[in-house]
């Protein structure tokens, strides 16, 4: 059984090592799902990974994340503004396509949030959500038609959407902007509504 962990960790090394674009997330943490990663930055180097669940990303930075084969997803994570305007989710979209697939969008700004079903306008905020440096728990909940999005203990949106679900969910630093993005935690909706975090937070 360690010779078998032993290979996957070296072959993930292998593989990312000659494919500087590809990362992984969730390596090293039993019980999580792994997620692939591309970084589709013009430069990697935009693009810090100092953690197994955590990046680092400078202006014009774009990561793109997902689970295999599985649609219904939450995405979890704690999310820190260090400059600039922020960060500009794409749910529903695809890595191949970006940025003209059709999408969820989700502005997290300094100066508020503003939540897009293609070019309408489904929720917006001019009330800072953060100051910088301050550390938010933000949660992406996609599954079948539905679709809610809250930061710490607020509801940003909860709504149904007629864009298909996809895999991907995609991060874009905002012009002048970086931000740390950490304890990335991806996994089906299934589980993520029977966890313990889920009832606490929702219930």
């Amino acid at each position: 059984m360690k010779k078998i962990i032993l290979i996957s960790v070296l072959l993930s090394f292998v593989l990312t090592a000659c494919h500087p674009e590809l990362f992984e997330f969730n390596t090293q943490i039993p019980g999580e799902y792994r997620i692939a990663g591309l970084n589709m930055s013009n430069d990697f180097e935009d693009i810090e990974f100092y953690a197994d669940n955590a990046m680092r990303m400078y202006p014009g930075s774009i990561a793109c994340m997902m689970l295999s084969e599985i649609t219904d997803l939450s995405a979890d994570m704690t999310v820190q503004l260090l400059e600039g305007q922020g960060l500009k989710f794409f749910i529903r979209s695809n890595c191949n396509y970006y940025p003209d697939h059709p999408a969820i969008t989700f502005e997290y700004r300094i100066d508020g949030y503003i939540i897009k079903e293609d070019d309408r306008i489904v929720a917006e905020s001019t009330k800072p959500t953060a100051d910088y440096g301050e550390k938010v728990r933000i949660v992406i909940h996609n599954y079948a038609k539905n679709i809610m999005i809250t930061a710490d203990c607020d509801t940003l949106c909860r709504f149904d959407t007629y864009i298909p679900n996809t895999e991907y969910i995609i991060a874009e630093a905002l012009p002048e902007s970086s931000a740390d993005i950490s304890g990335i935690s991806f996994m089906d909706t299934d589980d993520w509504e029977d966890s313990e975090n889920y009832i606490i937070q929702y219930e």
